[in-house]
């Protein structure tokens, strides 16, 4: 028994399934009170010995609770983003490598680059122009004893004096993966 949207999707892919011997497509249906669902469709062409296609099985699954997870965590992404971006001081995470893993906007614009053309590169480099890090680097001793860092610093390259304070990034197991 097919209703009517499932006959018009069957014969919109039917050219698919005969080609392919299966389709697969998910379908949003909203109902009249506004809810929305989405069904995950799958359909397989079954041939007899000669090749022909003597019938066809279709496994319809519920999905929506899947895709409104999916939606959630687009959304809470696009939030962090908008937050971190929002914030007026330069700030980055840097990973153990002191590679740059984020910036934000502020810190994108003070260097006048792109965050995706720094995303990976490291810290040092980009932000003092060196090889290596500093001397100075509150990275540096806050990977020895995973204490939070503070150092006030002159950075030529970016224009001025700096108030850096590092707090450790953890994992679940509280080791350290970087640094805000």
């Amino acid at each position: 028994f097919l209703t009517q949207s499932s006959q018009k999707l069957f014969e919109k892919h039917f050219p698919d399934l005969m080609k392919r011997g299966s389709c697969r497509v998910e379908i949003e249906f909203i109902l009249k009170d506004g809810r929305i669902y989405v069904m995950d469709c799958q359909a397989i062409a079954i041939s007899d010995g000669e090749g022909k296609v003597t019938s066809v099985m279709s496994v319809q699954r519920d999905i929506t609770e899947r895709k409104q997870a999916e939606a959630e965590i687009v959304r809470a992404g696009h939030e962090w983003k908008r937050t971190f971006d929002s914030i007026p001081d330069l700030v980055s995470i840097i990973d153990t490598q002191y590679r740059l893993m984020r910036i934000n906007k502020a810190l994108s614009d003070k260097l006048g680059v792109k965050p995706e053309e720094v995303i990976g590169s490291f810290c040092y480099k980009v932000i003092h122009g060196l090889d290596r890090p500093p001397s100075y680097c509150p990275l540096y001793q806050m990977l020895k004893d995973g204490q939070e860092r503070s150092k006030e610093i002159y950075e030529q390259r970016i224009g001025g004096d700096f108030f850096i304070t590092l707090s450790p990034l953890r994992d679940t197991d509280g080791l350290i993966v970087g640094a805000v």
